[in-house]
C-alpha cells in the first residue's frame, strides 16, 4: 500500500518495499537485469511526463535538468555550486525569503510547482508499474528462468 510521507526525497511509503527489494536481490541475475530495464524504462517515462508538465519559459528551464536515472528521476543535478540545479529547484519550490531569491514565485514548501505535483498526481500508477515489474520478476524466476 502506497502512502505519502510528506518526505521530500520520494514522498512515497510502500509497505514491505525493503522485504521486497531484499527478495528480489536473491533471484537470479538475467531476471534482475530485466526488471532492472524495466524500471528503468518506468524512470525514463516519469522524466517525460515531468519535464512535459512545465509551462512556463523558468520550468522549461528547469524541465531540462530532469534525468532519469536507473530507477529514479531527479531535478537540478547536484552540488551547492551547480547554477543551473539551483536554479531548478527555485523554480520548482519557489523563494522569496531571501534577497537572493526574488525572482522566483513564493515558496511552496515540499508542494512544489510541476515536478511534484506531476509525481504525485501519478503515484498509483507508478507504484503500480513497479509492482507490476516485480511481479513479472517473480512470475519469471518461478517458471525457472
Amino acid at each position: 500500500m502506497a502512502r505519502s510521507t510528506g518526505g521530500l526525497k520520494s514522498g512515497l511509503y510502500i509497505e514491505g518495499l525493503g522485504e521486497t527489494i531484499a527478495a528480489f536481490k536473491r533471484l537470479p541475475k538475467d531476471v534482475r537485469d530485466e526488471a532492472d530495464e524495466q524500471v528503468r524504462a518506468i524512470a525514463q517515462m516519469i522524466a517525460s511526463e515531468t519535464r512535459s508538465a512545465a509551462s512556463t519559459a523558468a520550468e522549461n528551464k528547469a524541465a531540462d535538468t530532469i534525468k532519469a536515472q536507473k530507477n529514479s528521476v531527479s531535478l537540478g543535478g547536484g552540488g551547492k555550486r551547480n547554477r543551473a540545479g539551483n536554479m531548478a529547484l527555485g523554480t520548482e519550490f519557489g523563494g522569496r525569503a531571501r534577497k537572493t531569491t526574488q525572482q522566483f514565485r513564493p515558496h511552496r514548501g515540499k508542494d512544489g510547482y510541476f515536478f511534484w505535483p506531476t509525481i504525485r498526481a501519478n503515484s498509483g500508477r507508478i507504484v503500480q508499474m513497479w509492482d507490476d515489474v516485480m511481479d513479472r520478476a517473480v512470475e519469471r524466476w518461478s517458471r525457472g528462468g
